[in-house]
């Protein structure tokens, strides 16, 4: 008969395999995070596509450090194409008809609509990281100065954004910056973070989030012509000359000489102001390294939203068009991805909270409705989401929701599709494998009748509160007629 003893071996015995298993798991560190999010910054702007030379990309640090250390995911967009709906949804990993946050002001947006009870930074804090933010918060912020939000151990948050003559609410204090060269804001910004980088107890989340290159799109001093002789963009759709088939408020703007003159130099000092942002990331990752916890540190480079540059006839954000509400994605963190590549899968704005939570070993609000980025990172995904939402609210562009993904016809093959319903009644619907630009919009066409059907139930799933014909709010001011400081005006 076995005694106490044996059994006891033989238990211990069989369970060697699930320890064996189990104890690098148990025993991997928690990753620093840092977080590394501009402003207003299409997807296409770190690449050379928007080169001067075409051989040299528009953000040569971000390439040679994040993109070609990480993974590039290629089909990552923001739920709401807009400053502070987007950042509240980066915040609480919720859609903006979730947070109730649609505008940058007003009624029903900005920051004192925000519930920041239940954030990433309070389920990081509350997990025992050292958090830290430098750079914008949510617009509207100066009203509410020198408030903290929860989760924060440092705090140095624009009053309101700005590049000279701003002021940082620094840990409740109140501190201006003038207009020195030093002064430049994401240069002070920087040095910020890095001392952060360089003195906080690990593990550590530290968000970077300079004003870059949003309007007025200022550029260091250093940077000023740098892009000079950039190639005028024009793409297919670029003041898109026949727009009969687009709603009225597209149809409505007439594209001027003017608008195209502003447009360009709006574009060339939008990629100048990025060069800060360039200098700043691989100041990070030196500090990283310096410190010896690169290797343990997830650096994630994302914006809020894209922008427009003229095509549709549109020169901001907001619309639904796929210059509005395409980003850059790039994640950087060598124990999941030992080699740079690719990801065409949809990752969303929303993913965010939910992917550093599950690093961090945090526990997320309940409620959360984003994905954990995580299993695309390890190549653990056996499947994925092949559509998802995004909405807008008030202003010039009627309020829409939309659904872009994979569908197919009634006897077809798949295809990605977006449909676009509009509290005007209009719809869109374009085939973007075959019109990538949406420049024919075939909602109108009998033979897509069963798809739009498809696609509209598909809506609803993904939003129960849309009706299609929900009453637009009043935006609280107009929107600005040019590149101007519109954080101002949203």
């Amino acid at each position: 008969m076995a005694t106490i003893r044996d059994r006891t071996v033989i238990a211990v015995l069989a369970l060697l395999p699930v320890l064996a298993v189990a104890a690098p798991l148990a025993a991997a560190p928690r990753p620093n995070i840092v977080f590394i999010l501009t402003d207003d910054q299409r997807w296409d702007t770190i690449d050379k596509k928007h080169s001067v030379t075409g051989t040299t990309p528009v953000m040569p640090k971000v390439q040679s450090l994040l993109v070609n250390k990480g993974v590039l995911f290629q089909n990552h967009f923001v739920t709401t194409a807009l400053c502070c709906p987007s950042r509240s949804s980066i915040l609480a990993g919720k859609y903006a008809h979730t947070t109730g946050v649609h505008d940058n002001g007003g009624p029903d947006g900005g920051v004192q609509v925000f519930d920041d009870s239940s954030t990433l930074p309070v389920w990081l804090h509350d997990a025992g990281y050292h958090t830290g933010i430098f750079g914008k918060y949510l617009n509207g912020y100066a009203a509410i100065a020198p408030y903290i939000a929860p989760g924060w151990d440092e705090w140095h948050v624009f009053k309101a954004p700005g590049y000279f003559n701003y002021h940082l609410i620094e840990n409740g204090a109140d501190v201006a910056y003038d207009s020195a060269d030093a002064d430049y804001s994401t240069d002070v910004l920087r040095d910020k973070v890095l001392q952060f980088i360089a003195e906080a107890a690990e593990p550590f989340f530290v968000e970077f989030t300079p004003y870059n290159p949003h309007a007025p799109a200022t550029p260091a001093p250093r940077h000023v012509g740098s892009f000079a002789g950039v190639a005028p963009w024009r793409p297919r759709n670029y003041a898109e000359p026949d727009a009969s088939d687009k709603p009225a408020w597209v149809q409505s703007i007439t594209w001027t000489q003017q608008d195209q003159t502003g447009t360009d130099t709006f574009r060339q000092r939008q990629l100048e102001c990025l060069q800060s942002v360039d200098e700043a990331v691989d100041a990070v990752v030196q500090a990283l390294k310096a410190r010896g916890v690169l290797a343990s540190t997830i650096i994630m480079y994302s914006a809020d939203n894209g922008y427009s540059w003229g095509s549709h006839r549109w020169k901001p954000k907001q619309c639904e068009y796929e210059e509005c509400m395409r980003d850059p994605l790039i994640v950087r963190y060598a124990p999941l991805v030992p080699r740079a590549r690719k990801d065409s899968r949809i990752t969303l704005n929303i993913d965010f909270a939910q992917t550093f939570a599950e690093l961090a070993g945090a526990t997320p609000d309940p409620g959360v409705e984003g994905r954990s980025l995580v299993p695309l990172l390890d190549g653990s995904a056996t499947s994925w989401r092949t559509d998802m939402l995004n909405e807008h609210w008030n202003g010039k562009i009627p309020t829409f929701a939309q659904v872009r993904g994979l569908f197919t016809k009634p006897g077809g093959t798949p295809h990605i599709w977006k449909y676009v319903e509009l509290v005007s009644g209009e719809k869109e619907l374009y085939n973007l494998d075959r019109d990538p630009f949406e420049l024919s919009n075939v909602a109108g066409n009998s033979s897509n009748a069963a798809l739009v059907a498809t696609m509209a139930a598909r809506l609803r799933e993904l939003d129960p509160g849309w009706t299609g014909s929900a009453p637009a709010a009043a935006a609280p001011t107009a929107f600005p007629p040019d590149y101007a400081n519109d954080d101002a005006f949203e």
